[in-house]
């Protein structure tokens, strides 16, 4: 089940299921849905009143995302009509729906209240989600995103970020996935900010699923959704920082790994990768 919840501007694993084979049905509980239901309006809010209308929305999202997730980064399409020159997007019908049917439009931003806005998304999934997806993923690897960008689908009813990764070490690849240590490749995680034309800023966010960070390191494991085109799917990510892994995600219970040395975290994930199961 999809549950949705819009929150207004009042004082705010990826993980998808494995190959999505988990029975999904879709409930939209859309409440104060502003950002995806009315037509855009012309500017009506000084840029400084939307500078501070900016500021407190990232406290609120970063407070509402988990403990050690990135912000998600911005599209500005009060600067540029879109950045999707992508030309195989086939693979995005795999996730219709998932942020639900309704079309993204600008909702104008007439008043202080109305200049920002949250949606966020549950995702309820047939069985347990785990920790150390391994069998569900096509590689597990270490990879530092150096890039990013924010896409609206070809439907418009979904939003998702696109990074790019530098891959330092494979711990596992399956055969559809072309990927090697000093390599590039591109993966998606659901979710992202847009800035439209009116001076509007929505986010839209996953409820317990985390962005990441540009700069940062990661283990990540990744799924690829076709074999046609170059892109993953981000599944589970953990923050390495200080020597130490960090889950950004809380949709599953990853709370055994908060802090646990890289070492020892790499040898239970290579034992895990030597099964090839899904653990937790």
């Amino acid at each position: 089940m999809i549950r949705q919840y819009q929150r207004p501007n009042k004082t705010n694993d990826l993980r998808f299921p494995a190959r999505l084979t988990a029975a999904l049905s879709i409930l939209c509980l859309l409440i104060a849905s502003p950002c995806l239901s009315q037509e855009s309006s012309p500017r009506g809010l000084s840029e400084q009143v939307l500078q501070d209308a900016y500021l407190a929305h990232l406290d609120r999202v970063r407070k509402m995302l988990p403990p050690h997730s990135g912000l998600p980064s911005l599209l500005d399409l009060s600067k540029s009509e879109s950045n999707d020159l992508e030309k195989d997007r086939a693979w995005e019908s795999m996730f219709k729906g998932i942020m639900g049917t309704r079309v993204i439009t600008d909702p104008g931003a007439r008043r202080p209240s109305e200049a920002t806005s949250v949606l966020t998304n549950f995702i309820d999934t047939v069985g347990q989600a785990s920790a150390l997806p391994v069998r569900s993923c096509d590689a597990v690897m270490i990879a530092s995103p150096i890039a990013t960008d924010i896409h609206i689908s070809e439907d418009r009813t979904y939003v998702y970020s696109r990074f790019s990764l530098q891959v330092s070490e494979v711990l596992k690849k399956s055969k559809k996935a072309d990927i090697r240590e000093g390599s590039e490749i591109v993966a998606v995680q659901l979710g992202g900010r847009i800035r439209f034309p009116s001076g509007h800023m929505a986010t839209f966010i996953l409820a317990r699923h985390g962005f990441l960070d540009l700069g940062q390191r990661y283990l990540l494991f990744v799924w690829k959704p076709t074999t046609s085109i170059d892109i993953y799917v981000a599944s589970e990510a953990y923050l390495i920082q200080g020597g130490a892994v960090f889950p950004i995600a809380t949709v599953a219970d990853a709370s055994a790994y908060e802090g646990m040395p890289l070492k020892d975290f790499e040898t239970k994930v290579r034992l895990v990768i030597a099964k090839n199961v899904n653990s937790n």
